[in-house]
Order: C-alpha cells, then structure tokens, then sequence
C-alpha cells in the first residue's frame, strides 16, 4: 500500500489500483433534494436555491477508512476511529477517486487541476458548500458536543487549550454527526468571503482563488466562532491537525423548480377599456411605421470581433462587437457564471439591452455608463441561474458623440428608419450571430429590459419570433405613457399610425409566447391593466401573459427582479 502524499503523482488511471485496499466501508445519510431561500449577499436579493438529493458520510472519514485506502495515517492525533486530519485539499480529493474506485464509481476529480472530470459525476467527492450548509441544517446533534470545549466562552480556562484533542467520531443516531466541532471539512468551492450562490441550481461558488472552504469548526472552536458560520478557508496545500475530510455522492434526485407567484392579480382599480384583439394584428403596419433598412441583407451571421475578456470571482465574459451595417459595430458582451464548462448543454440564452453592456453585467467596464443598483443588473442574474447571458449596447450610445449626432448619422444612412426601426435590425443581427454560439440553445432565447431596455425588448420580440419569452421592465405599455415620441425612439414618425392603434397590438404580436410586464408605477402601473387585458384572448395559456406591479417607482425592487427571473427561467427550461 502507498501512501498518498504531497510528493505522490497520482493520476486519475491510478485509483483502480486501491480498491483492494478498502477495508473498511463508509456509513452515508441521504438529504433530499430541496429548495432553499438563501440571501445573495452580493445584490441584496433574496433567492430560491435548488440542490439536487444527495448522500454524506454520517460522520467525519476516520483514520483505519483513510488508511486502509492509502497506507498511510498522517494524523497529529492517532487513534483508529478517530477523524483523520492533517489532510490537504488535493489528499482529500485523491481519496475520495481512491474510494470511488474501490466501490466500483466512476471517479470525480482531476487531481492534477483539482476539476470535476464530468459535471454530473456520481462517484464520491468533497460537498460543495451549499450542500454542506444543507446538510448541517438537517442534523439530529443540535447540542454539537463533538469536543470537549465547543461552547466554552474563549476566556474561559475550564479546559487548557493545550490538553483539546479530536474525539472518536460520533456514529450514533440516524442523521449526520459532529457537522460541528472535532474537525474543520474540506469542501469543494473556492472561498469567497461573500456568500453568492452561482449558480441557483446547484452552487458551485466561485470561478477560482487562492484558497478553498472548510466548515463546521474543529475541537479547539469557541462560541466566538459562530458568528462566522462556522465557515472559513485553507490554502489547499495546507494540512493542519484541525481539519479533515467528509464525502458526498450526488443520488440523482432533482430538486423540484422554484414555485412561481401569481401574474394574474387584476387592479381594483376602473380604468378606460382597451378594445380586445380578436387576431394577431398586423406587422406590416407597424414595420412601415417602424422602417426597415435598405440595401442590407441577412444571409450569413455578422462580423464579430473581440475587444477584451474580464471576470470578477463569479463571472467571466468577452466584451464583442458585432457589424450591424457595414462600418457600423455595436457593443455586447457574452457572460456566463462560474464553472460555464460544466453546464449541461446546450443551454438557453437570455439577452438583456440597455444603454451601455456594463449596467446588466453589474461592473463598471469602461462603458459610458454603470448604475451600481443590483436589481438592474439583469444580465448577471441570467448568469448566476445558469443561464448564456448576452448583454447589448443600445445605438444610440455607440455610433456618435451623442443621441443627437447618432439619430443624424442614421438619418443620412437610412432617411427612412427610426430608432427603434433600427433597434429592431440590430436585435435580429445580434441573433444571428447568437445562434452560431456553441452551446446555444437557438430554441430558447430570452430577452429582459428596463426603460429603454424595456422598449427595446417588447419591439424585439414583437418581430422576432426567435424570441420565445419577454419580460418588459418600466417601458411605458402604451405611447401615451412615455416618451416614444422623442425623435431617438419614433420621433413625428408616431402621428403617422392610425387612430386606434396602440402597443397592446405588440402585446398581440407577441402572442402566444410569454411576456410579462413589471410595472412599478412611473411609467406603468395599474393603468397599465387594460392593455395586456386587451390581447389576452390571443394567449391560450393565461399564465403565459403576466403582470407585477412592485409599486416602488421607476426603478425594479430586488423582489420584484428575483421573481421575474423565476418566471422567465420557467418558461425558457420547458
């Protein structure tokens, strides 16, 4: 038998080689799987978490289990049934291979980089911190006497901290034992001092660090210590006689989707009726309205280029520029959460406009602006749920000095088209290109906006039938509402529709595919009511048309933004 050490070159192939060294075998608990409101300490949000069922060691490995696999005890306290420590991260992942091999499971790690070697593995590994923190919420030792000062004050001197040791690990009851005291486990997840699950379905934390969790405290853990959650970090290469190692295995159960809340709440309020639609309406008027440009063709995807790659501890994106007219570039950026590789493909994409990429993408990236208020930062919530986030810079940012020597660039290219005409090409060349993306899900693209981002995502998915669901932030539902008539949106091109015709026609061209609007009582509100009631014979499913009124101005409540998100996810996972 070879002992696993700092020095020891154990490739994946190797572990086969152990299993005839386990003696002794491992006790598990099965947690189902769940979902869990956790605050996101990052944006303030509250959020649904959902962890798939898993099984964990009902206690800490012990020293003859850790032995028999490697040969080796590198503990500072001895004893058989005592918790093995003194154990780096990368020796914790090398025996939970050397472990999965001798139960005849595929195993999960790549020891030389410390990757899962398959997102899905289901041989036995480390617990992720979300799954650790989900377990400890389900134990049957509330008392946590793991040790023999857990609990002491830390100025008491009823026991010398020199004469604290481990313990034998605590194999009585049914549920999981000593999650508290004896000794610190290692988990999976990159440390990060802020909690933010990434992603909502499964967290894995962060992309990278410098070091890796460890939780649940160790024998020589005071009172003081709960304040921090029992939750703290180690060098990976580090071993220390407080910390040691539990596993756990994925059983396959998937936690159940996040429960929506109702759309359907009408207002008690009486507004001026809005005649029902009784058929889609028709898109030539409105694009004859909107105009669409002369001489370009749509045959192959556009020119891409790259401007520059960025990432915080959780998100990781490329800043691109694709060419919406010849000569003419506009601004996205492509953002995925952490550990995109590991996703199951392909997956949906949500694209977010705006005024400039780095409002959706919550970070200052240079552009022309960044509001630091999370509940707009639309394109980094798609991320965190898992989803390809796609954030795009609206023109009129971009091609000029400003809005007006933008709209008199435009004028002079294309005298017939109006801003949001010219949304509208650029929305569909944006597509194209998305759908080149490896990975993508070109049958589940969504689109989510505020204000202007809200304009531009219900004229988006009015005429792109790519679009299979929307949700409109604050756009103004009808024109009367705000100002489409500023000359960067119609301009004098709106007295040209006729009498009658108002955005509830968008609402309809939309149909049968989802939209929801969020109102918060500036631009739209219950006023807002009639005109989704207006279209909503053209929606067979009713929950498919929905409407939130968070009551709280212009800008969305977090509240508002998380159940939004809900929504959108449900119907872009069909």
């Amino acid at each position: 038998m070879l002992p696993l050490s700092s020095s020891d070159s154990i490739h994946n192939r190797d572990v086969i080689s152990f299993a005839l060294f386990v003696l002794a075998a491992v006790d598990f608990v099965p947690i189902p799987a769940s979902v869990t409101e956790t605050l996101d300490a990052a944006t303030g949000m509250k959020r649904a978490v959902r962890i798939d069922g898993f099984e964990i060691s009902r206690t800490e490995i012990r020293q003859r289990e850790y032995e028999s696999v490697t040969g080796a005890n590198p503990s500072a306290h001895t004893g058989p049934d005592l918790p093995v420590e003194n154990v780096s991260w990368f020796d914790a992942i090398r025996f939970a291979n050397a472990y999965s091999a001798s139960k005849g499971v595929e195993p999960c790690y790549d020891v030389t980089t410390g990757q899962r070697i398959r997102p899905q593995c289901r041989g036995y590994r480390l617990p992720t911190d979300a799954e650790w923190y989900r377990a400890f919420e389900t134990r049957d030792d509330p008392t946590n006497s793991a040790s023999a000062n857990l609990g002491l004050e830390q100025t008491s001197n009823a026991v010398p901290l020199d004469r604290l040791a481990t313990r034998a690990v605590d194999d009585t009851g049914k549920g999981v034992r000593d999650l508290a005291g004896n000794v610190w486990e290692w988990c999976e997840d990159w440390f990060r001092p802020v909690t933010s699950p990434w992603p909502l379905h499964n967290p894995r934390g962060a992309l990278r660090g410098l070091t890796r969790v460890v939780r649940g405290g160790s024998f020589h853990t005071t009172r003081t210590s709960w304040s921090r959650s029992l939750r703290s970090s180690l060098d990976p290469n580090a071993r220390s006689r407080h910390t040691g190692i539990r596993l756990v295995r994925s059983t396959g159960q998937v936690a159940p989707m996040v429960p929506e809340f109702d759309t359907q709440a009408a207002p008690q309020k009486k507004f001026e009726s809005v005649a029902a639609l009784r058929a889609k309406p028709s898109i030539d008027k409105w694009l004859a309205v909107l105009g669409e440009p002369r001489g370009l063709r749509r045959d192959t995807p556009p020119n891409v280029r790259l401007l520059r790659t960025f990432e915080d501890g959780f998100l990781q994106g490329k800043i691109m520029e694709y060419e919406s007219e010849p000569g003419v570039w506009e601004k996205f950026a492509v953002m995925e959460g952490a550990l995109p590789a590991e996703r199951a493909l392909p997956r949906p994409v949500v694209i977010v406009p705006y005024y400039d990429v780095d409002t959706p993408a919550g970070m200052d990236l240079a552009g022309r602006g960044f509001n630091n208020l999370p509940a707009v930062w639309f394109a980094r919530h798609a991320a965190q749920m898992g989803f390809i986030a796609v954030a795009v810079r609206w023109f009129g940012e971009s091609d000029g000095e400003r809005y007006d020597e933008v709209v008199a660039n435009l004028r002079q290219r294309q005298p017939g088209l109006t801003g949001l005409g010219k949304w509208v090409w650029d929305s569909k060349r944006l597509i194209d290109y998305i759908e080149t993306i490896p990975g993508v899900d070109k049958n589940r693209i969504g689109m989510i906006g505020h204000s202007l981002g809200g304009k531009m995502t219900l004229y988006a998915a009015a005429t792109d039938p790519r679009i299979r669901a929307a949700v409109v932030s604050e756009p103004g539902i009808a024109f009367g509402f705000t100002n489409y008539n500023d000359y960067w949106y119609l301009g004098e091109r709106l007295a040209q529709f006729q009498a009658g015709t108002d955005q509830h026609e968008l609402i309809g061209l939309i149909a049968p595919r989802p939209l929801l609007l969020i109102a918060g009582e500036e631009s739209d509100g219950d006023k807002s009511w009639p005109y989704l009631e207006a279209a909503r014979g053209l929606y067979p499913n009713g929950a498919d048309l929905g409407w939130l009124n968070h009551r709280s101005g212009h800008t969305p409540s977090v509240e508002a933004v998380a159940k939004a998100m809900v929504w959108l996810a449900a119907r872009l996972e069909r």
